[in-house]
């Protein structure tokens, strides 16, 4: 490690700036980003006079030939180190005629996605960079833009892909305790760069292409209870729609990550339709079933509270208490049943 001094610490600066966002895959929890990743710090044994040199003041070679800080990034896809968890194996390095050297990488991370309030859901991705091997007290990493706050935006506004918009790229300094040796009091802080890309999802491809129809088919599912019963053709109605708002509900399984840690909005929205349109087949199959029965049947007990106390109620119909004279007189004359004789009749009946 370049340290001249007894005693110095060697102080790396580091930025990065987005320049396009290409994918956030939800299932694989991947995220994709073409930025520019520099480092920057002084290597004492790398200063020339340029007029001893053609004026040359600086000049590019591979970082492999220089001795680079072992910086990586906890959000690496790759498992080991061959792979590209140290970013600066293969990548270019400018060097100055004072000392000062910049190399550049390029790179894919992981980001943890929460799914709770998807579509409408908004993420935060960290990209955070520390020394390997080097604590903080030989070594310190620090953010190029300056000490303290995190106003700075390290993004170009053209960063927004068509599914999400980049709606800040702030970084921030931060020290971390590790444990270094075998015993658990072996301790050392580490200095840390920390990169938060903030994302806001474009919602109205889910909104017009899976809820819109969704609501529709919902909707579409209660006109079912007017077709006529002779044309058999309820049941075949309602279980098309209800086959179409699973494919709907595959559709979003297909696009969110499989966790156990939440349930997307859009999903409870899905499976409560699905569970609304299936109550509804029930209640088709059951009419279906009722109207195939000879005129003296007479329903049971507890069909006919559910028809004449607890539907009023899921109706916000008024509720009709003497429910056996209404059945009654509905069987004498099922097309008036209202008529005064047959209410008094199916009254008089009741009370026997």
């Amino acid at each position: 490690m370049p340290i001249c001094k007894v005693g110095d610490k060697l102080e790396v600066s580091q930025d990065m700036l987005l320049y396009q966002l290409f994918d956030l895959d939800e299932p694989t929890q991947m995220l994709s980003v073409d930025v520019w990743v520099e480092s920057t710090w002084q290597d004492c044994r790398l200063v020339w006079d340029p007029a001893s040199f053609n004026n040359v003041t600086e000049f590019a070679i591979k970082s492999e030939q220089i001795w680079y800080p072992d910086l990586i990034f906890y959000e690496s896809l790759h498992g080991n180190f061959e792979e590209g968890m140290f970013i600066y194996g293969e990548s270019t390095a400018r060097v100055r005629h004072d000392g000062w050297l910049g190399a550049q990488a390029l790179f894919k991370a992981f980001c943890r996605v929460n799914i709770r309030q998807f579509p409408y859901d908004s993420q935060r991705c960290n990209i955070t960079f520390s020394s390997w091997t080097k604590d903080a007290r030989t070594f310190r990493l620090k953010r190029k833009s300056g000490e303290t706050g995190d106003k700075k935006d390290h993004a170009f506004a053209e960063a927004s892909n068509g599914e999400w918009e980049v709606t800040g790229f702030p970084s921030y300094n931060r020290m971390t305790a590790r444990n270094i040796g075998v015993l658990e009091n072996e301790t050392a802080e580490y200095t840390e760069v920390v990169f938060q890309l903030r994302l806001r999802r474009k919602y109205l491809f889910h909104q017009t292409y899976m809820l819109f129809p969704c609501m529709l088919l919902t909707w579409l599912a209660a006109f079912a209870f007017f077709l006529p019963t002779e044309c058999g053709e309820r049941i075949a109605y309602i279980t098309t729609i209800l086959l179409s708002l699973v494919v709907f509900l595959l559709l979003v399984a297909e696009n969110i990550p499989r966790s156990g840690d939440a349930v997307p909005i859009l999903g409870v929205y899905f499976c409560l339709a699905v569970c609304l349109v299936s109550v509804a087949n029930l209640m088709v199959i059951a009419s279906y079933n009722v109207s195939l029965k000879p005129n003296d049947f007479c329903p049971p007990e507890w069909l006919r509270r559910c028809c004449f106390r607890l539907g009023p109620l899921v109706g916000f119909l008024p509720t009709h208490h003497n429910g056996r004279a209404k059945l009654l007189a509905f069987r004498m004359n099922p097309r008036n049943p209202t008529t005064s004789s047959n209410a008094e009749a199916a009254t008089a009946a009741a009370d026997a």
